[in-house]
């Protein structure tokens, strides 16, 4: 984290209050991480989960690994447990279907769970290498999938194998992309190749193809609309790592805009607080090295009326009475209880797991958080249905859960506390794992009397 907070000088400059500075996040993310910690080991989705989750329990051990060689406090009985779970996963020989694009035609075909060849890798990071089972995926790694083969080409090198390393790494990430899951190992051809690139700067980071990946995943960020998690961390933290690796550098550049110089980088950051909305700017650098640089803007629309639209998924919302009867007009009075209703399902009726819906409330409304006070149970409410996990913060409330397609149904309270006409957000569905699954509704105003 530190390495790419370095490219970024608004970051650096900006002063930064408790719960905001990237060490105290990632330390307080340490601790949310080792609460999740089951019996076994391994680790749940959500708190107070009954069950471990793989691939996030590898990527846990991955991000513990990562946070104590950078310096910060891991709890070594935590990071024990987790690596002695993946040690033992790492011996079920599981295939699973791996569904891709290649030269554009769908394809698919069995290859080893992709969970194994990453925790074996995890575990070839903590020095605790399966040689035995990385020897057996050795023998058959023309059947792995694209990444699956960096990731045990990777955990070779780092147990000390040359010979294997070479034997089992690919001449180049391949045609093959995988198509983005919903769950299991949370594949996408961007998580895959920024997955492949993290392996390599560990494994062997003067490699030829580090700099061919580190190219192709820049490109696709820039070309894709949605980025998962999973794609994000992992491209970041590849490009963290090459940015550690090139910061040593013999560069300056001048930076003009519309022909005018309005600023020199000299080996140190610069920030220019300047308007560059419809202009033309050139940047000239001299000397040796790689030069990072980026343009920001932020702000909030003074109407951000989103259109409704349904991709795969559809959501609705309804403002109901005490009674279950639906508020017409958006229309409502001070001090007013309000049952807020949201209704999601899957458009085709095909099963997609881990769907974040978020419901953004007017500024006028306040929720009643069941976890301050009793929960409205009213008589219209027994279709309720059960999220597998639940977020409310002042602004929003959102549901985490698997849609199909049979419609789910959520409810929750507000009181009315101000009076005044305000602006209300689109309530969303968006699958966590591929954002081309997605639907948004509802945007508006909504008066007070």
């Amino acid at each position: 984290m530190a390495d790419i907070v370095k490219l970024f000088p608004s970051a650096i400059g900006r002063n930064f209050t408790q719960g905001g500075s990237p060490g105290y996040n990632v330390q307080q993310a340490i601790l949310k991480v080792e609460s999740m910690q089951l019996y076994n080991g391994g680790l749940s989705l959500w708190p107070n989960g009954g069950s471990a989750d793989w691939w996030a329990s590898a990527y846990t051990a991955h991000f513990l690994i990562e946070a104590k060689e950078a310096g910060y406090e891991v709890n070594g009985k935590v990071l024990d447990g987790v690596l002695k779970f993946l040690s033992q996963k790492v011996k079920e020989r599981e295939m699973e279907t791996y569904f891709y694009y290649e030269n554009g035609v769908r394809k698919s075909r069995n290859v080893p769970r992709r969970e194994i060849l990453y925790s074996a890798y995890v575990l070839a990071l903590a020095d605790k290498a399966p040689v035995s089972t990385m020897n057996y995926y050795k023998s058959m790694s023309s059947e792995l999938s694209s990444e699956g083969r960096y990731l045990l080409a990777s955990a070779f090198m780092l147990a000390g194998d040359v010979k294997s390393f070479r034997s089992v790494l690919p001449k180049s990430f391949g045609n093959e992309k995988a198509i983005s899951e919903f769950g299991g190992s949370y594949a996408s051809y961007l998580r895959d190749k920024s997955l492949a690139l993290n392996a390599l700067l560990v494994a062997d980071p003067n490699n030829p193809q580090v700099n061919e990946l580190l190219k192709s995943i820049s490109f696709e960020m820039k070309n894709v609309r949605y980025y998962s998690t999973q794609e994000t961390a992992f491209a970041l933290l590849a490009i963290g790592k090459h940015a550690r690796k090139t910061s040593v550098s013999d560069i300056s550049a001048t930076i003009s805009v519309d022909g005018k110089v309005v600023g020199s980088y000299d080996n140190k950051d610069l920030q220019l607080p300047v308007d560059l909305n419809n202009k033309s700017v050139t940047i000239t650098t001299k000397g040796k090295g790689t030069l990072y640089y980026y343009y920001e803007m932020s702000g909030i629309k003074m109407t951000p009326i989103i259109m409704n639209e349904d991709n795969h998924l559809k959501v609705r919302r309804r403002f109901l009475d005490r009674n279950g009867k639906q508020i017409t007009g958006n229309s409502f009075s001070q001090n007013d209880l309000v049952v807020v209703e949201i209704t999601a399902q899957s458009e085709a009726g095909s099963n997609v797991a881990n769907v974040a819906i978020t419901d953004l409330l007017p500024a006028c409304f306040e929720i009643e958080n069941s976890r301050l006070v009793a929960e409205r149970e009213m008589n219209f409410m027994k279709n309720r249905s059960t999220p597998e996990y639940t977020d409310i913060r002042d602004d929003r409330i959102s549901y985490f859960t698997a849609l199909n397609g049979t419609a789910k149904t959520f409810y929750y309270t507000v009181r009315v506390v101000s009076k005044g006409t305000f602006i209300i957000g689109a309530v969303s569905a968006d699958a966590m794992y591929n954002g081309e699954y997605h639907s948004y509704s509802g945007s508006g105003k909504v008066t007070v009397r």
